[in-house]
């Protein structure tokens, strides 16, 4: 991608779809701080496939602490079906999470 603005109107929608992609990766990752996640964006003509990967992941899972009054678990993901057309994960444990996103047309 030659730059952000390439993606027109639809770049808040596509850094809140990444955001929430790292986000959970990162809360289920196995990975004990020494592997890497990989981001990619990749744009066609009418949508972007943003593509997060844990492939490093091999220690015991991150939790977050427990507050009981706040729920915090599932928004992440009712933001992704909100915003992608549709959404999923590859790999024989889910490694890569991926969405795609309509791309709006910016006059």
């Amino acid at each position: 991608m030659e730059s952000m603005s390439a993606i027109g109107s639809s770049l808040p929608d596509a850094m809140l779809i990444v955001s929430e992609l790292v986000t959970n990766t990162v809360r289920s990752s196995r990975d004990t701080g020494h592997g890497a996640i990989a981001v990619s964006v990749r744009r066609f003509s009418d949508h972007l496939v943003i593509r997060v990967s844990d492939h490093e992941g091999t220690g015991p899972s991150a939790e977050p602490p427990y507050i009981p009054e706040i729920p915090v678990d599932g928004y992440g993901q009712r933001i992704v079906e909100r915003l992608a057309s549709r959404w999923g994960t590859d790999g024989p444990d889910g490694v890569v999470s991926w969405a795609e996103l309509p791309l709006t047309v910016s006059r």
